[in-house]
């Protein structure tokens, strides 16, 4: 029988990167336009309904599709501080 290996770090791991990208995203002030961090951050409201999801849903959007190197560079910059730790 073959054994499956498991990696119990990695969720842990992953969920530990996106909040680091997300606090960097949020600090590199000059590179995310107002408005995207303005929804992004009506997204967190707790308002009832689907209103503040589609707000989250176009704001990522925008990010995709606009800001993508942005995101990478973010993302490494969370990935090399998460592997420095």
């Amino acid at each position: 029988m073959t054994q499956v290996r498991t990696w119990p770090g990695r969720p842990a791991r992953f969920a530990r990167t996106t909040v680091k990208a997300a606090k960097f995203l949020f600090t590199v002030r000059a590179a995310l336009p107002r408005w995207v961090a303005g929804l992004l951050a009506f997204g967190l409201l707790p308002i009832p309904g689907p209103v503040d999801e589609v707000a989250v849903v176009v704001a990522a959007a925008v990010l995709w599709f606009r800001h993508r190197p942005l995101l990478r560079v973010v993302w490494r910059a969370a990935q090399l501080e998460e592997g420095a730790r």
